[in-house]
């Protein structure tokens, strides 16, 4: 996602800005420390004006998926399928209605609020396939993103 919005900043002569922390910590005493860095709060204050973001949803129907454990392990996984989570945007998850799921991953998650997502004049999300879809699907129904990049099927599936 940085290398898209890196190349699609340069040719629009637009600014982006890499949030360079990890969006899921061990723990909340690490994210409280990591909130108070000038590079945290520089990122931060950007998010309260945001023109355009983009952003990639997530699925824990890809949950087999070696880039899904990267950043969930299993417990966390099982959890966030008894919760019914149909996916997530910078690790913030939802269901397929679009509610916001809390998890304990939560407290310890640093990433954009959904609520500042919102906000922005444009949220582009960016997301393909079958396994996609209820992530899709929620990200649509709680207005987390207003525009969509995806493939003919994928866009054929959603408007069945």
């Amino acid at each position: 996602m940085n290398t898209l919005t890196y190349g699609a900043a340069a040719k629009l002569k637009a600014e982006s800005h890499l949030a360079d922390f990890p969006a899921l910590l061990d723990n909340t005493l690490i994210r409280n420390g990591i909130m108070q860095s000038r590079h945290f709060k520089t990122i931060a204050s950007y998010w309260d004006n945001l023109d355009v973001a983009l952003v990639g949803i997530g699925s824990p129907a890809i949950r087999d998926g070696a880039n899904w454990h990267a950043f969930y392990g299993s417990e966390e996984s099982d959890d966030l399928n008894a919760r019914q989570v149909a996916g997530d945007i910078c690790s913030r998850f939802y269901n397929i209605d679009g509610a916001l799921v809390e998890t304990a991953m939560s407290e310890k998650t640093l990433s954009i609020e959904m609520a500042k997502l919102k906000q922005a004049r444009y949220s582009v999300g960016i997301a393909m396939g079958e396994e996609k879809y209820a992530g899709i699907l929620g990200a649509l129904n709680g207005h987390y993103i207003n525009c969509l990049v995806t493939n003919r099927e994928t866009a054929e599936s959603l408007l069945k």
